[in-house]
């Protein structure tokens, strides 16, 4: 009998009590408008180095934005990164880890004009044995917050995504 009336206490307490506060936030969206582009680091790469490029985000909107930055980069590569790549008519495997533990996350903050640079190695996505020309897709997941609040709770989310091309050597 007393441990049928401890579940129920403890049911009763997480159902009365929830462990997070629920966001009432309206979702919207944040009329951004948004140049994205990856710029790969030099010409070509070689085979066993790093293969550098970096996004860079512009805003060309009217409006200021604001979205996070980290949250899921504690592990072996930043999972806010997606990538798809072919060479010689063959998508490239994903031989990364997946695995994240979260991370410290910053808002980052974009007036009109204004544009962010964030680096990454594809090493950590793929490996580039073979020389040639590589057609890579890439997005990065963006939360947005509304730049005028101080709660800075999460009104939409979306991808910033282009395509390009590297060379290996």
């Amino acid at each position: 009998m007393m441990k049928k009336t401890f579940l129920a206490l403890l049911l009763f307490a997480f159902t009365a009590f929830p462990l997070h506060a629920e966001d009432t936030t309206e979702r919207r969206h944040p009329n951004h408008k948004m140049e994205v582009t990856f710029v790969p680091a030099k010409e070509s790469f070689s085979q066993d180095g790093p293969v550098l490029v970096t996004l860079e985000i512009k805003n060309i909107g009217n409006t200021p934005f604001m979205f996070w930055q980290g949250g899921r980069q504690r592990g072996p590569r930043d999972n806010q990164f997606a990538f798809s790549g072919e060479q010689s008519g063959r998508m490239l495997p994903d031989i990364g880890n997946p695995m994240n533990l979260g991370g410290i996350m910053r808002p980052v903050h974009l007036d009109p004009q204004e544009k962010v640079d964030i680096h990454v190695d594809l090493t950590k996505w793929f490996d580039f044995t073979e020389p040639g020309r590589v057609m890579l897709r890439g997005s990065y997941y963006m939360s947005f917050a509304d730049p005028q609040s101080t709660n800075y709770s999460k009104i939409w989310e979306d991808f910033a995504s282009a395509e390009f091309s590297i060379q290996i050597e």
